[in-house]
């Protein structure tokens, strides 16, 4: 595994409202499988799931997976250009499902695993008001 650095700004907003913004540095590991690339990182009180593991698994093109565990939250979220995927995203609180809606996936990944990833999509939550993400990742040695 090597080490890399990743920057990581979202943006998500429901109805009218302006969008919030966060944006989390983290350093995290990456490996590629000679088939995905696989990151993986540790949230922070910042993104709100602190004591949680992430790991995103990409094919380099048009596919992303999200696989997140930690002692309060769990989920596996496929997010696929295109294409509408149901999850269920686990909390100390109870199970809830996700509808995902993936609107584009834009990889741009050297074999070295720097690059960029663009994700945009909508999630509705437990049968809440639709969400609309935008995630953007960047990739550094």
């Amino acid at each position: 595994m090597n080490k890399v650095k990743m920057k990581i700004s979202g943006a998500q907003s429901t109805g009218n409202s302006k969008p919030h913004v966060t944006e989390l540095t983290t350093d995290g590991v990456f490996e590629f499988t000679g088939d995905e690339y696989y990151y993986t990182y540790n949230e922070s009180a910042i993104s709100g799931m602190e004591g949680c593991t992430t790991t995103l698994i990409t094919d380099g093109k048009k596919k992303i997976v999200l696989r997140r565990s930690g002692d309060a939250n769990s989920a596996s979220m496929d997010f696929v250009e295109g294409k509408s995927n149901r999850s269920q995203y686990m909390t100390e609180y109870g199970s809830f499902e996700l509808l995902l809606r993936t609107s584009i996936v834009n990889c741009n990944i050297k074999e070295d695993g720097t690059g960029e990833i663009h994700l945009e999509y909508s999630m509705t939550f437990g049968g809440e008001e639709e969400s609309r993400n935008k995630l953007n990742i960047r990739i550094t040695n």
